[in-house]
């Protein structure tokens, strides 16, 4: 199946507004018009001057989104991004992190900076 970015916005994941129009209402409210990247719908929320949301956005989906939105759940968006063509790669083996180098703990540090007054001092 063929990875597409409505997949992203229906699967969970947030869609990607943009602010493309502000209006300024006759109460001092803005109006934002915002539109998706990836699926191309519209939001329209009620901000106040100070940015808190005074009414929950009005949606305008795309016909491409709406069309996905009634064939697909969340669920079978997230399986359709799992089962499309994006590059799949097996995860290293447990053995390849053993090979890591562990950094001190706080006492570790504590100890290599007094010695390493100590050496300033002999200087």
């Amino acid at each position: 199946m063929k990875y597409e970015l409505l997949m992203e916005c229906r699967g969970g994941t947030r869609h990607a507004f943009k602010t493309v129009l502000i209006i300024v209402l006759p109460d001092g409210t803005y109006k934002l018009h915002k539109t998706c990247a990836h699926c191309g719908s519209d939001k329209f929320p009620i901000w106040d001057k100070r940015g808190r949301i005074l009414r929950s956005p009005v949606y305008k989906h795309s016909k491409e989104y709406r069309a996905f939105l009634d064939e697909h759940t969340p669920e079978e968006a997230r399986a359709a991004i799992l089962n499309s063509d994006i590059r799949k790669v097996e995860a290293p083996h447990a053995k390849a992190h053993t090979r890591l180098r562990l950094l001190p703990g706080a006492k570790g540090k504590r100890r290599r900076h007094q010695g390493n007054a100590s050496l300033q001092k002999a200087r």
